[in-house]
């Protein structure tokens, strides 16, 4: 996602009450009823300073060490073992960068070969970046998605030092939109090398489609999918745009994002229905990320993807266009593509690997978004998250 949607949701001062009439015409109101009725600290490691020769990176194990997860294959995985000591790593998506963020985790020598790769790979400096800014800079598409593929990655490495137990323990992985390309990376599916390659082109490719396209996106909590869906249609019908639910973060907690045309008339029609809800507000982005307006961007992650080596992971993967786990390599290609033009099912996606009895949570990456978004989703397992922070 190219925002800070968990942190909108959840209490952005962006977010204002939304005041509700009841004007709807005559015509919308059999619309909308026709549509309605038919329906988130752990201490930092010292390690050496010194510098090493770059780490081979056409094998995922440059940034996880198979070999050390226990009761799992070591070949592939597509379905969630979980036991009573099992772990789930969940990885931050677009909105969650901070500049400053990996500074400490620099001393990770793996973490400092990364940037090196990434500079290499995308042909700048990706590092000054996210050391030095400026946040608006950073807060770029183009920019944040490749920093903070590398941000959760580092937090792997954080935790590896400090509680590698939890590795070894991992049961499954999960990332918010860009996350997944860091969850991939983690669980051996695609090399750090290949995947900056393919966020660098997903990155850009979004951030040029956003520039094509007048496209806006509008948190909505409070409010259950069936009405949302039927004011959407109304926007539709009134506007001839699109617009359409892009995230389903939490129960009522969702993403509306399309033309902004289409967008604001969602929230006008919203204003005059019967629906009351708890915040609406909209995100400051630069585009209808995860809906139609993104096809040319879906078209070059697609393109990207044949030109690098994808693999079974070695732990379940859940995917953001399903909310269940990768059984194919195929779908991972397929699903990748998609995802920046579907919705993004980060609710059933972390229902899935709770459910699946994974024990411990653990929010990888800066800020504490997803951890916010888990205590909305599941009240116990919300206590039992562990913020690896960088």
């Amino acid at each position: 996602m190219g925002t800070r949607v968990g942190a909108s949701l959840l209490g952005s001062p962006r977010c204002s009450n939304f005041a509700v009439t009841k004007n709807l015409n005559t015509f919308d109101k059999m619309l909308f009823r026709h549509h309605f009725t038919s329906h988130r600290c752990l201490h930092r490691t010292a390690t050496s300073k010194r510098k090493r020769k770059l780490a081979p990176i056409t094998s995922p194990s440059f940034i996880f060490n198979t070999t050390t997860v226990k009761n799992m294959s070591t070949t592939s995985a597509s379905k969630i073992n979980a036991n009573a000591a099992s772990t789930g790593l969940l990885f931050v998506g677009q909105g969650a960068q901070t500049v400053g963020m990996t500074q400490n985790e620099l001393e990770i020598p793996r973490v400092a070969e990364m940037y090196e790769i990434a500079e290499k790979v995308l042909g700048y400096d990706l590092k000054q970046i996210v050391m030095n800014g400026p946040a608006e800079k950073l807060s770029q598409t183009e920019y944040a998605q490749p920093a903070l593929l590398i941000a959760g990655l580092a937090a792997v490495e954080k935790l590896r030092l400090s509680d590698s137990s939890a590795l070894d323990n991992c049961a499954a992985v999960a990332g918010l939109s860009l996350g997944e390309y860091t969850a991939l990376v983690h669980a051996g599916a695609l090399s750090f090398e290949d995947a900056i390659k393919v966020v660098g082109v997903r990155a850009a490719a979004m951030q040029a489609a956003a520039e094509a396209t007048n496209g806006k996106m509008v948190s909505v909590v409070g409010v259950t999918d069936a009405p949302l869906k039927g004011l959407c249609l109304l926007a539709e019908n009134r506007t001839g745009k699109v617009v359409k639910i892009a995230n389903y973060l939490f129960p009522k907690g969702r993403v509306v994002a399309g033309h902004a045309e289409a967008v604001d008339a969602f929230k006008i029609a919203l204003s005059e229905s019967n629906e009351k809800p708890l915040k609406v507000g909209d995100l400051v982005v630069s585009g209808a990320f995860h809906t139609s307006l993104m096809s040319s961007a879906q078209a070059a992650v697609a393109n990207v993807l044949k030109e690098v080596e994808v693999k079974l992971p070695t732990i379940p993967v859940v995917a953001n266009t399903t909310g269940r786990t990768y059984s194919s390599v195929e779908e991972i290609k397929t699903e990748l593509a998609k995802q920046v033009v579907e919705p993004v099912l980060w609710e059933n996606g972390v229902r899935s690997i709770i459910d699946s009895g994974c024990h411990l949570l653990y929010d990888m990456g800066p800020r504490t978004t997803i951890k916010a978004m888990v205590r909305k989703i599941d009240m116990k397992i919300s206590k039992k998250i562990v913020d690896v922070q960088v």
